[in-house]
């Protein structure tokens, strides 16, 4: 019963994947010439998810014509598919067989046979499902666990590369570095973004190492002499310091830190008005290190879909549609001018005016190197 079971399924996979590849094959066009054929595939699949396979006559006009046979061979070299094409529209660009499955993981390979040249044999790795959350899972966790997110970037990308490398390590590292790193910044659009960012990132280091930012933050703090007034300040700043979301979270929470500790503020609301407006006012802003990145990801998702837009213009279009940015910053500033709080947050306020007490007897203040990188030198005016 088992063994009618398994072979009965082994049928209809089989038919499935026959079924696919002869509907695809016989619906390519057809026409006359002799030419050389090429297939290509991707790094990797997989398994239940559509891929595309590739067939090319390079150098040959689009009217060339190829009859050719594929097969297809699972992990164990059986035969699951064999399809054979009386001739097909070839050149340059190809004919492409889109939506392609395969049913589990393991190593497949493909055979295209031609009447006049030899047969071209491609080896595909096909990985299941939950196997592709690894990479980003694992960078959060060493996101976490370290609190350096390029090194999370990396690793993230190096476990990526070890699936693409067939599970090895070594290889693993070297193709993460001269191919999918080489192959980005080889896009003179990321180039021109990373450049942008390097840039702009030197010049934010700079006018924060010389105390410039902090010299722009304390002449504003003189009006900051009642809770509601020192909330509106710290959330003031928060704006005015637009153009790194990293860079305001720093500057804003440390220099406001003890004029709202004056205040009797909280440091649970001054670490919620500092979080809740940094991120939202770096997203929306015409210029900051957010959006050179992002502007290289609208780029490469225009060029994926051939649309020929600005990428910057459309950033920009897309501003006024932004709710959450746009909402957390109108309602950071609605909640400090109103000075009214409700939840845990009521519960900090009421202990740090009653009790001058601005952190909780549980609280555990956490400080990176960060702090420290960003501060002026000793001496150095503000």
């Amino acid at each position: 019963m088992i063994k009618q079971t398994y072979h009965k399924r082994a049928m209809i996979k089989k038919s499935s994947i026959w079924a696919c590849l002869a509907i695809l094959l016989f619906s390519l066009p057809v026409s006359a010439q002799t030419s050389d054929i090429t297939l290509t595939l991707p790094r990797i699949a997989v398994s239940n998810i559509g891929f595309t396979l590739t067939i090319q006559a390079p150098g040959q006009a689009a009217t060339s014509i190829k009859p050719f046979t594929l097969r297809l061979f699972d992990q164990d070299d059986q035969l699951i598919v064999e399809s054979t094409r009386s001739g097909a529209l070839l050149g340059d660009r190809g004919v492409s067989l889109e939506g392609l499955t395969l049913p589990s993981s393991g190593v497949y390979r493909i055979q295209l046979t031609t009447k006049d040249d030899p047969e071209t044999v491609k080896s595909l790795r096909v990985i299941p499902g939950w196997m592709t959350l690894l990479p980003p899972l694992f960078a959060i966790v060493i996101a976490i666990l370290f609190r350096q997110v390029l090194l999370a970037l990396a690793a993230g990308g190096i476990i990526g590369a070890f699936f693409l490398t067939g599970f090895d390590p070594f290889m693993a590292i070297l193709r993460w570095g001269d191919h999918l790193i080489l192959d980005s910044l080889s896009s003179p659009w990321n180039g021109s973004v990373v450049l942008v960012i390097l840039i702009l990132g030197g010049m934010i280091g700079i006018i924060t190492r010389n105390g410039s930012i902090y010299g722009v933050v304390d002449s504003f703090t003189g009006w900051a002499r009642s809770p509601r007034s020192g909330q509106l300040a710290t959330w003031l700043f928060g704006l005015v310091i637009f153009f790194e979301g990293f860079v305001n979270t720093l500057v804003v929470g440390n220099t406001m830190r003890p004029v709202t500790d004056k205040l009797k503020i909280s440091r649970e609301k001054l670490s919620f008005i500092v979080d809740s407006t940094a991120a939202p006012v770096a997203s929306i802003a015409l210029i900051s290190g957010w959006i050179g990145f992002e502007v290289g990801l609208i780029g490469d998702a225009l060029a994926s879909v051939d649309l020929d837009y600005n990428p910057y213009q459309t950033f920009v279009e897309t501003i006024p549609y932004r709710f959450y940015p746009i909402l957390m910053l109108f309602f950071v500033a609605l909640i400090a001018f109103m000075d009214r709080d409700f939840g845990p947050m009521l519960d900090a306020e009421r202990r740090c005016r009653a009790t001058s007490k601005v952190l909780s007897d549980h609280a555990k203040p956490l400080s990176g190197d960060e702090d420290q990188a960003l501060q002026p030198p000793d001496g150095q005016s503000r």
